[in-house]
């Protein structure tokens, strides 16, 4: 009986291996962090769809946080005093005086700033 023996060396493939294993850390971060730039984009892009007139603080108050190798999370966010307000168009609430509790009216026939909002 003829015999054939067979001999695999795994060493070249498992440094190959060792080596795309170094760089998920950093793919894994670029890939959130292009992810999130295009969210932030088209929420940029959204805010005239759904306000009417929207002032420039409000349009460009979208934001990222990058990933990095080591937190591989990329976070996209509206900055805290702009979600006050914007609260009321979600939720459909009455607008309110901060630090005061009485309701805001809303005037007609008044003149408005370039957005369609009161004059500050």
């Amino acid at each position: 009986m003829n015999a054939i023996g067979i001999s695999v060396s795994t060493r070249a493939v498992s440094d190959l291996l060792s080596a795309v294993a170094k760089q998920v850390p950093c793919v894994a971060a670029a890939a959130a962090n292009d992810l999130a730039r295009q969210v932030r984009e088209a929420e940029r892009l959204a805010m005239p769809q759904v306000f009417k007139h929207p002032r420039r603080l409000t349009a460009s108050s979208v934001f990222t946080a990058r990933a990095t190798k080591v937190s591989p999370i990329a976070t996209v966010f509206i900055r805290s005093e702009i979600v006050e307000y914007l609260k009321l168009y979600e939720t459909g609430d009455l607008h309110v005086l901060p630090g005061q509790g009485q309701v805001l009216l809303n005037p007609k026939d008044i003149g408005l700033d370039q957005y369609g909002q009161l004059r500050q």
